[in-house]
C-alpha cells in the first residue's frame, strides 16, 4: 500500500510526534469496501501503532447522494 508506505516515512522523520494527514472529499466506506480509497491507508496506520491526526475539510451538503 503507497499510502501507508508515505506515513511510515514521515514518522521516520518526526520521530514520536503525530503525523497529521488532511483528506479532502474521502471516497470513504459507501463508495468502497471497508475504509474507502483515502482513509484505508490512515487506519493501516493506526493499526500499526502510527500516531496519526487527520484533518477532514469537507464541502459537501450533508447526507449529499443519500437518496
Amino acid at each position: 500500500m503507497q499510502g501507508l508506505k508515505l506515513i511510515e516515512e514521515i514518522v521516520a522523520k518526526k520521530k514520536d510526534k503525530p503525523v497529521n494527514i488532511l483528506t479532502h472529499c474521502n471516497a470513504g466506506w459507501l463508495a468502497f469496501v471497508d475504509h474507502g480509497s483515502a482513509t484505508a491507508p490512515v487506519y493501516e496506520a493506526f493499526n500499526k501503532g502510527i500516531n496519526v491526526h487527520v484533518w477532514v475539510d469537507e464541502t459537501r451538503p450533508r447526507n449529499q447522494g443519500a437518496s
